[in-house]
């Protein structure tokens, strides 16, 4: 019998398991495409220290969530309003800002479930178009965001680390 996920606002008890969860997601997923040496020198207390200060910023416009699974975080995502504004991208009001899954639990339909939250809280809150940013490389992101329905919108560059990586941006609306 498979177990329920429930997916709830993030709360400050889950912070260090998101953290092991972040640093594992990228040091898996990234492989190959973001440097080695910034993956190497990830650790779960810096992150756990940054999500922790950005954490005690939440506001309505901007909410944590996890996904659990018999009390253990399995999912986590960022959501809210856009955090950058290029002008080719107006249109979309929200912004899903980090999806991750934990390694072993992909295709399991935890990123969808995700996403349709986000989704549906974000309608609620009347906005009418989201976006999401992922590397170039991530062929494995891209694909499942494409599998959602998600359009491919533009490219724009972000440093990690010392070196510049292109990211691209896939659009949803919120209207169905």
């Amino acid at each position: 019998m498979k177990n329920t996920i429930h997916i709830q606002k993030m709360e400050e008890k889950d912070i260090e398991e998101v953290a092991d969860l972040l640093v594992k997601c990228w040091q898996n997923a990234y492989q190959g495409i973001v440097e080695q040496s910034y993956l190497a020198g990830l650790t779960q207390e810096t992150k756990r220290n940054r999500i922790m200060e950005n954490f005690k910023k939440t506001t309505h416009q901007n909410q944590y969530v996890v996904a659990k699974e018999e009390g253990e975080v399995i999912g986590y995502m960022k959501y809210g309003n856009r955090v950058d504004e290029l002008e080719r991208f107006l249109r979309y009001d929200a912004e899903i800002e980090g999806l991750y899954v934990k390694e072993g639990r992909l295709r399991e339909g935890i990123g969808t479930e995700l996403v349709n939250y986000a989704k549906q809280k974000l309608k609620q809150e009347k906005k009418h178009n989201t976006i999401i940013w992922c590397l170039k490389e991530n062929y494995p992101s891209r694909k499942f965001y494409e599998k959602i329905g998600g359009i491919l919108l533009g490219e724009k560059h972000c440093p990690i680390g010392k070196k510049e990586y292109t990211l691209v941006a896939y659009g949803y609306s919120l209207k169905s």
